[in-house]
C-alpha cells in the first residue's frame, strides 16, 4: 500500500468552534483544524470566487506566508488554485488527485464532530473494504469507527459479490468504502445494499443529469453496461444475532479505459464519459456518493423501497436466477414486484409467485 502524502502545512490549531465572515457568508470553522484545512474549508465554500490572501490570513490567525504555504501544499496534492492579481486565489473545485483535506472539508461540513483521522486516502490499496475490515478488527468498539471513510485512486485486489474481482484502474473511476456503525443500527441488514445503490444513483443524477438504473441487487447500469458495483459486508454480534456495523464499498467507472477493460470486460464494463478530456470530478463524485450512502440510512425504508423499484430495470422483465455456489437455476419467470425485504418477487409460468433473496440474475431476451 502507498499512502497519500498528507503532511500538514501550518501548525495553528483551533480547539474551539468559531465563526468568520467570508465573501458575505458566515463560515463555521471546525474543531482542531490546521491552517491548510481551514484554507480548504474556505475555498470549498467559495469555489470560483476570488479569495483574498490577506483576509484568509486574518480569519486563520496566521501570516500571509503561512497561507501561501498552505495553498502550495494543496496545489501539490492536485487541487487547482489559481493566483490572481493583488494576492488573491480562485479555487476551481475540481481536482484529478485525491486529497485527504478535500474529502475532510466536504464531509466535515455534513457530519458534526468528524475528525480528519476518520478519513484515509491511498494512491493504491488492496481493497478499501479490506482496509475497513482491518480497522474494525483492531477496534474494541465498532461505534468508534462510525463515519470512517476510505478512498483510493486504485485497488490492486478490488472485490465484488461472490468473491469476484472488481477491476479498479487508476484515473478511471472512484473507489471508496464507508463504515456505518451507529450506537443503534436503524436499518435491517437486507436494506443496506439496496439503500446504497439508490444513494449512488441519486448522486450521478444530481451531478450529471443521467438516468442510472439498478440491476438487482447492487449493480448500477448506464446505457446498457455496468458502471458501478457495490459490496456490503456486515458484522454480527454472535450473542444477539444482530448486525452491529457494516462496511459499504463502491466502485464507479467514470472514464473509459481500453487497457483495463478488455476481453470479456469490454462487453460488460461501462462508463459515464468517453474520455478524460471532459471535466474530471472524481473527488466530487467520491465525496458526494460517500456522504449520500452514509446519510441515506436515516431515511424511511418505504420511501427508499419505492425509489428502488422505480430505478430497477428488472421490473416486468422475464429473468433467470442462478444459484452461484451450485451453478444451478433457482427459478425462471417474470419480475412482478420487489418486497419490503428487497427480494425479487418472481411469477413462474405456472402462476406461482416466489421471493428470491440471492442469486445471479440474467434477463431472458
Amino acid at each position: 500500500m502507498i499512502a497519500k502524502n498528507t503532511q500538514n502545512a501550518g501548525h495553528k490549531l483551533y480547539s474551539v468552534a468559531s465563526y468568520g465572515k467570508f465573501q458575505g457568508k458566515m463560515v463555521e470553522l471546525g474543531v482542531f483544524m490546521n491552517t491548510k484545512e481551514l484554507v480548504l474549508k474556505f475555498f470549498s465554500g467559495n469555489a470560483g470566487h476570488r479569495v483574498s490572501g490577506e483576509e484568509l490570513a486574518a480569519l486563520c490567525g496566521v501570516s500571509r506566508a503561512a497561507v501561501w504555504k498552505a495553498v502550495s501544499a494543496l496545489r501539490s496534492e492536485g487541487l487547482e488554485i489559481q493566483a490572481t492579481t493583488g494576492g488573491g486565489y480562485i479555487f476551481k473545485n475540481e481536482t484529478e488527485s485525491f486529497s485527504k483535506e478535500y474529502f475532510f472539508s466536504f464531509l466535515a461540513s455534513k457530519i458534526n464532530g468528524l475528525k480528519i483521522d476518520n478519513i484515509e486516502v491511498f494512491d493504491v490499496i488492496d481493497s478499501t473494504n479490506s482496509r475497513c475490515r482491518r480497522l474494525l478488527a483492531r477496534s474494541g468498539n465498532p461505534c468508534n469507527l462510525n463515519g470512517t471513510f476510505v478512498f483510493a485512486e486504485s485497488q490492486s485486489e478490488g472485490r465484488g459479490r461472490f468473491g469476484r474481482t472488481f477491476v479498479s484502474p487508476e484515473k478511471t473511476g472512484v473507489y471508496f468504502s464507508v463504515i456505518y456503525a451507529p450506537e443503534k443500527m436503524n436499518v435491517e441488514s437486507f436494506e443496506i445494499t439496496a439503500f446504497s445503490a439508490v444513494a449512488v444513483c441519486r448522486v450521478l443524477k444530481r451531478l450529471y443529469g443521467i438516468d442510472v438504473k439498478i440491476k438487482w441487487i447492487n449493480d448500477l447500469f448506464f446505457e446498457g453496461k455496468k458502471i458501478c458495483g457495490i459490496l456490503t459486508e456486515g458484522f454480527t454480534n454472535f450473542e444477539t444475532g444482530n448486525v452491529e456495523c457494516a462496511v459499504i464499498g463502491a466502485g464507479i467507472n467514470l472514464f473509459s479505459n481500453d487497457e483495463a477493460f478488455k476481453g470479456e470486460l469490454e462487453e460488460k464494463a461501462g462508463f459515464i464519459f468517453k474520455s478524460k478530456t471532459e471535466k474530471d470530478q472524481r473527488c466530487i463524485v467520491a465525496s458526494e456518493a460517500a456522504w449520500e450512502i452514509f446519510s441515506i440510512f436515516n431515511e424511511e425504508s418505504e420511501k427508499i423501497l419505492n425509489e428502488y423499484k422505480e430505478l430497477c430495470f428488472l421490473m416486468g422483465k422475464n429473468i433467470t436466477v442462478t444459484d452461484v455456489s451450485k451453478s444451478t437455476v433457482k427459478c425462471q419467470g417474470k419480475v412482478v414486484d420487489i418486497d419490503r425485504k428487497f427480494c425479487l418477487v418472481v411469477e413462474k409460468s405456472s402462476g406461482e409467485r416466489v421471493s428470491v433473496n440471492s442469486g445471479d440474475v440474467s434477463v431472458i431476451l
